[in-house]
This record gives C-alpha cells, structure tokens and sequence, in this order.
C-alpha cells in the first residue's frame, strides 16, 4: 500500500538547453527557490552533459557555472555541513571535485582525481566534517579536508572503476562503497577493513 504524498508536480528545469538528462540537484537548506542542478548521465556513456546551472527563483531563469575545465558529467552535489550559511557546495565531476563557497556564482577545483574520468562520488562524514571521494583506478580516498592532503590507503584499490560512496545517518563510522566489477562493499569502523557485502 502506498500514500501518495504529493498529488502535483510542475517542470522546474524546462527552460534548460542542452541534455534533458538530470544528473544531480540540490537546494539551498533554507531557500528552495535556489537550486544547483547538473546535466548528462555518466551511467548513459552517450549523454555528455552541458555543465552545473544555477536558478535563483526555482527554475524561471537558470545561469551556467563557469569552471575552467568544465566536466562532461556531475555525479553528485553535496552541502558541506561545516557551513551553517548553506551556501558551500561540493560537486564530484569527470574533471575532479569542485567547491563553491556562494551557492554556485564562482567554483575552485580542490582535487583532480583520476586524469581521465576525474572522480565518480564524493561524501562527508558528518561527525568529523571530513570527506571520501571515489576515484576510478584509484578506489576510495580520504581527504580530511579538501584541498589538502588526501589519502587512498582505506581498503580499496585498483583496479577500480566506477566508485559510489555512502557514510550512514545512524553511524559515521559504517560507510558503504558501490564499486564497479567488486559489488557492495561496508566498512566498519570508518574507513578501514573493507568487506565485500552481497
């Protein structure tokens, strides 16, 4: 049995050029008129994005963001936690993790990642306000902060491809990896003795 909750739905990314594909979003924790949304689908090898577009007034007008090496795919948009403003977005891409600090209006590129396909998922530990990130060939690194040192010693390593991460709710400390070729991988405590889990 089902509730349905919502019993409407109106078309917020219509006025959007390029691929119809979305591939992430998210909205400002305390404004849901501004949006960061990403197109193309990485999963789709055939549906190369146009890049991350911002809307201030829930999808009436959109802007491109402007990264100086403007990625072909976004796999996931995150909120950084340690920003209680809600403006500070960290965005996974194919040419590496990117951060803007004023919701989407000027990014910096704080780790490249694999040369080729950048990184495939990145995600925050919520206690320690650290962050893991995966990267094709190299598996899963730990970056205590970004655009500092990283480290890819956390139990998987190449050969890897596709890397998805999760850090669970209810503990910090049990992270679940999604990685091409190996299935589901846990990880408990954080980051180290990874065990295959299907």
């Amino acid at each position: 049995r089902f509730t349905i909750l919502f019993e409407s739905w109106k078309l917020v990314s219509g006025t959007l050029g390029g691929s119809p594909s979305v591939g992430a979003f998210v909205h400002h924790p305390d404004d849901s008129n501004r949006i960061l949304l990403v197109t193309g689908d990485r999963g789709r090898g055939d549906d190369v994005g146009t890049g991350i577009y911002r809307t201030l007034d829930g999808g009436l007008t959109w802007t491109r963001a402007n990264l100086f090496a403007q990625p072909d795919f976004v796999d996931r948009l995150v909120v950084d936690s340690d920003d209680s403003s809600g403006n500070t977005i960290v965005a996974s891409t194919s040419t590496g993790v990117w951060r803007t600090t004023d919701f989407g209006s000027s990014w910096s590129r704080l780790y490249t990642g694999d040369p080729f396909q950048g990184v495939t998922d990145v995600a925050q530990n919520p206690d320690t306000g650290g962050w893991l990130v995966g990267v094709p060939g190299l598996g899963v690194v730990s970056c205590p902060t970004l655009g500092g040192s990283c480290s890819n010693d956390v139990g998987i390593a190449n050969p890897v491809g596709r890397v998805g991460i999760a850090v669970a709710p209810s503990n910090p400390n049990l992270v679940y990896a999604l990685v091409a070729g190996r299935h589901l991988c846990s990880t408990e405590p954080h980051a180290t003795c990874w065990t295959d889990a299907d």
